[in-house]
């Protein structure tokens, strides 16, 4: 796929007049995402375009100091393939009594969805502002933005992630810098199934009022 690369950081013409739009239509979109299993996603994937779209919502994250901590890595090709044997190799590495079923069933979960993204941290250290678990949250909020825009465009995404996407043979395949980490991976794609968002808890419940303290003036 050929990313465009004019205007990366622009937000979009749909997206930049959202506030244009009834607060209604704009909470449903929001109550309605629900993150949506690889292996119910079919093609199509995004389009380079929409793509762009999805990483222009990332970019309107909050971000103390505009440090921007987060990269956006699109897997394809070859790639693809390289990276779900070097999952396998890993899990190879941890357990060498994993059969050949259970390693195929592996490469096949890393090949599912149409569309995959990596998620990388680049963090930058000792900041005199900006501490790290700030940059932690931003790099969540532009995150959560994508998987807004792409569920806005009528696809299905999920966040995955665990010890094998921080491995050493990840950081080196993506040819990620040494002050890089991996956060994730996005897996993207069209729904087969209705997207049913689960059952959550009252908002009231987590949400707290606090008026000062009684020797307060």
């Amino acid at each position: 796929m050929n990313v465009p690369t004019a205007h990366m950081c622009q937000a979009p013409a749909d997206v930049a007049g959202a506030s244009s739009h009834r607060g209604g239509d704009v909470l449903a979109l929001l109550f309605s995402r629900s993150s949506v299993a690889p292996k119910t996603l079919n093609t199509p994937g995004p389009s380079a375009e929409e793509l762009m779209q999805m990483v222009s919502a990332a970019m309107a994250a909050p971000d103390h100091e505009g440090l921007r901590p987060w990269r956006f890595i699109l897997i394809e090709g070859p790639g693809r393939l390289q990276l779900s044997q070097a999952f396998a190799q890993i899990r190879k590495k941890a357990n060498p009594r994993l059969s050949s079923q259970e390693l195929a069933r592996s490469w096949r979960k890393t090949m599912r969805a149409p569309t995959l993204i990596g998620v990388a941290a680049r963090l930058v250290r000792d900041h005199p502002k900006v501490p790290l678990h700030e940059q932690y949250v931003s790099i969540g909020a532009a995150i959560y933005g994508l998987m807004l825009a792409c569920h806005a465009l009528g696809y299905g995404a999920m966040v995955l992630s665990g010890k094998r996407a921080r491995d050493s043979l990840v950081h080196s395949l993506l040819e990620l810098c040494a002050d890089e980490e991996m956060i994730g991976f996005i897996s993207m794609g069209t729904p087969t199934k209705p997207i049913h968002p689960k059952t959550r808890p009252l908002p009231s419940e987590y949400l707290r009022v606090w008026r000062g303290t009684d020797g307060a003036r």
